[in-house]
């Protein structure tokens, strides 16, 4: 994962990915204190399991003080070689393409070009 990630993951988050896939739950949770990097620990499962070929979408919901946040992180954790596109809801939709296609056809379409789509 070191080409995909700008900075390596600590090893509490390695921990925290690694108890996530040993387990026979169909469910986890991240319960982690804040500052601990739940955003990159997430970044580094999802990433895994793209790899895996489980997931090619993942939707993040976040509290309006918190979600631009998201995109900073993605874009100082994860490589410009690593094929991903990030998408943010805009509730102006200053976008034209965002409020013309949002939800049709045509915006998911386009997203199938990359590899992992984070919306």
């Amino acid at each position: 994962m070191a080409n995909i990630f700008l900075k390596d993951p600590f090893k509490h988050q390695m921990d925290a990915v690694a108890a996530c896939h040993n387990t026979d739950m169909d469910k986890f949770a991240y319960l982690m204190e804040m500052g601990t990097g739940k955003t990159l620990t997430a970044l580094v499962d999802l990433v895994l399991l793209n790899q895996r070929d489980m997931v090619d979408y993942a939707v993040v919901l976040a509290p309006k003080s918190v979600y631009r946040n998201w995109m900073k992180e993605i874009n100082t954790f994860l490589s410009g070689e690593f094929d991903y596109k990030v998408n943010t809801w805009d509730p102006s939709l200053v976008d034209p393409y965002t409020k013309e296609y949002l939800g049709t056809d045509a915006f998911f379409l386009k997203a199938l070009k990359h590899k992992l789509h984070i919306f």
